[in-house]
Formats: structure tokens, sequence, C-alpha cells
């Protein structure tokens, strides 16, 4: 590959770094290009293409592990933000899991990052496109930005590709330079395989594959060449979202809510003029997590919280987990334990007054905020009852454990 080719392409992919938090991580590598083979590795990798190990695929990896090292860490840790989301979706469809590094090399994981030619979004769709497919684009938002939406998009997009060519390496193929130039390259060679039609296509649909397969290389080897994935702020990753109504300023819910104005602009990329028009509640607010409670009590839309992403939810999930193995040890614990020395302080007293309450027929219903940090066991601790009392009058079945911000009613 020429000089040029090398600036080209390290100028692109700076630009990509630099399209959101970029952090002064540098990992150096202990495997140099002139000893390492990738060969072996690339032909196991676990893939629906046709594989090929050429100069090509060879150039386009040390590309990433050993040259430009500073932004495959970057790439890495975007990918925990984007990840579980596209993998489920794929998985929804029976796509290829590897589908999910074509955005990768299209946008460099920044759902709002626009090309000279028009393409947006995380799939850098065009316009045309985008519409056919049914992603909305006015001159206040573009769905092409909406990293679910788009997502969706996507999978319908591949899934009739694949219909057409019934090759997965052929679909990459068509999806950088469209099915019209891969049919007339068919027609030349008289050959369905991408790597024998490879020089009848442009330049850039030559590398794309190459790129694709390099890029699959370096996420799942990536720790043999000392790369460590820069770790995104937890606010980009543990997020949620609720339905609003009103117009939304994004740089006042910024300053009003101490959020950095980059993580607003992210989480919420479909929005192009910096605010969300007035609706019926057709658009979503997202929010870290930390602070999408503050803002929807302030705004009475608690009610309005529609979901969180992939990695709260496993983190609610853990949280409760822990919770649950935390109650159970202390109640075996209790129960082993003499009954002359339980302490005054312990259940025993708990579950007496909390009886005794329930046999008030006038108790008194005090309601409290789960917060973070505060289990139902700090709650019933702190209110003189147990777990058993608030799960009765909570009506809390232990499968589905109360989420942070829910409201817990006991009886006092």
């Amino acid at each position: 590959m020429s000089i040029k080719y090398y600036i080209k392409q390290f100028v692109f992919f700076l630009i990509l770094a630099f399209c959101g938090n970029f952090n002064d991580a540098h990992a150096n590598s202990s495997c140099s290009n002139e000893t390492y083979d990738y060969r072996d590795k690339v032909m196991s990798l676990p893939s629906q293409l046709e594989l090929r190990y050429n100069d090509q695929v060879k150039e386009q990896i040390e590309f990433f592990v050993e040259k430009n090292k500073k932004l495959s860490s970057t790439l890495l840790g975007r990918a925990t933000m984007y990840f579980p989301m596209m993998e489920s979706k794929l998985a929804s469809h029976n796509l290829p899991d590897e589908l999910k590094y074509l955005p990768v090399i299209e946008a460099g994981l920044v759902p709002y990052l626009t090309s000279s030619a028009g393409a947006s979004g995380l799939w850098q769709f065009m316009k045309p496109t985008a519409e056919q497919l049914g992603l909305k684009i006015t001159n206040t938002i573009d769905e092409r930005r909406d990293s679910q939406k788009s997502t969706e998009a996507a999978c319908i997009y591949l899934k009739k590709l694949f219909l057409i060519y019934k090759d997965w390496t052929l679909v990459l193929a068509a999806y950088n330079c469209g099915d019209g130039v891969i049919n007339n390259a068919l027609k030349k060679t008289n050959s369905r395989s991408y790597w024998d039609i490879q020089q009848y296509l442009p330049k850039q649909t030559q590398e794309f594959v190459p790129k694709f397969i390099a890029v699959s290389y370096m996420m799942n080897y990536y720790y043999e060449h000392n790369l460590t994935p820069i770790p995104m702020d937890e606010e980009y990753v543990f997020t949620g979202a609720l339905k609003v109504y009103d117009k939304i300023d994004l740089e006042q819910v910024a300053q009003q809510y101490q959020i950095d104005y980059e993580v607003i602009k992210r989480l919420n990329a479909v929005f192009i003029k910096g605010f969300i028009p007035k609706s019926d509640g057709e658009y979503e607010l997202h929010l870290p997590e930390s602070k999408i409670y503050a803002f929807a009590e302030a705004n009475n839309l608690l009610g309005d919280i529609v979901g969180f992403s992939p990695a709260s939810m496993a983190r609610q999930k853990e949280y409760a987990a822990q919770e649950e193995a935390k109650l159970l040890q202390e109640t075996k614990a209790r129960e082993s334990m003499p009954f002359d020395n339980l302490p005054l302080s312990n259940s025993l007293v708990m579950n007496a007054k909390a009886s005794t309450i329930r046999l008030e027929e006038q108790a008194t219903i005090k309601v409290v905020k789960l917060t973070r940090g505060k289990s139902l066991l700090d709650i019933a601790k702190e209110n003189g009852t147990d777990i058993a009392s608030i799960m009765e009058l909570n009506k809390i079945d232990e499968r589905y454990p109360p989420r942070i911000g829910d409201e817990i009613k006991i009886r006092i």
C-alpha cells in the first residue's frame, strides 16, 4: 500500500477517535509485526465470511494492532456501550453476531458521525435508503443517529442483501458500494466469490472486507497485543430512557443536572438541533441512570420511565441477587442461633413489631424511596420492621425486586 493510503486512512480514523471522550492511555506492544504471524488466528475467527489471509488483511491488522493502538483502545471501550444492544438485535433477527463490527469501520461507533457524502449514524445510511427502511428524517430529528432504531433498520437491510447473495462476504461488499456495483462485477467474472470480483470493485470496497476481518481480529485478540480498552465513563454505559412531552433543551438539562453536554449529545444523537420537540410522548430522553430519577421526579414523569440500557439492567439484577444472597445468609445465621442468644435489636423484635402493626386496623403508612446504595433490608432496619412485612404490604415478588426510585410503603 502507498504512503498516501496510510495517510488517508490515519486521518479518517483520527477524526473518529476524537468524536467523543478520548483519554491519553496508551499500550505498548510486545508483538512486532515483523515476527508475529496472524494467519492461524485469522483463519480460526468465529466467522461466516469467506475468510482469506493475504497482504491486504495483514496490512489492515497492523493498522489496528501496531500502528494505531490508541484508536483501537478507544474503539474497544466504545464497544461496551453499543455491542450488547447490537448483539441482542442481531440475535433476534437470526443474523451473525460478527455484523456488529460493521459500525466500527463505518462510523467508529460514533452515532452522530456524518460523512462528506451525507451518510449518517452508526450504520452510515444514506437518506433514501434510511427512509425506505422506515427511519424518520426531518429538520429536527434524524433517526439514522438513533442507535436502536438504526440497528433495527440495518438488520432488515442486511437480511435483504443476504436473500439476494447468500454469502455474507458479498453482503458486506454490497453494503459498502451498493448491489448494482456488485451485480456488474459478478457478471464480469461469472463468479460468486468476493475475492474473485474484488479487483472490479471501487477501491474503498476492495479495502472494506479486509478491514472488516482486521477489526474482527482486533476485537477477538486485542489482549495478545497489549491493547487495553479505554473504558467509557459510566454515564455513557449505565443509562435509562423516559418519554417526554414538552420541548426539552438538551444543553439546559446538562447544566441543570450537572451532566457533561458531550454525554447528553451522544445519548440523544437523534435530535440534531440540540432540543427534543414537543410531542404527545413520541420521543424519549436518554439520561445517565444516576440522573434519570431526579429528572423524572422534578418533571412528574416517574411513570414514564420506559427502560434501561443492558448494562444498567445487568447491574440491577446483580445488585438484587447480592441482596437476596445476603438476606439468605442472615436468615440462616439467625435460624442457627440459640433462642436465648438472639439480640433484642434483631429480627425477632422487628417481627414482633410488624406482627403487632399488622393487627392494628388504623396503621399509619409511611412512603420511602429506594435509592442507590440502600436495600430493602436497610429500609426495614431503619423503620423497625422486616423485609417480609415490606414485601407483603407492597406485593413484591422476590423474583422481581424493586428498582432504584421505586416508592416503598411501610406500616409505622
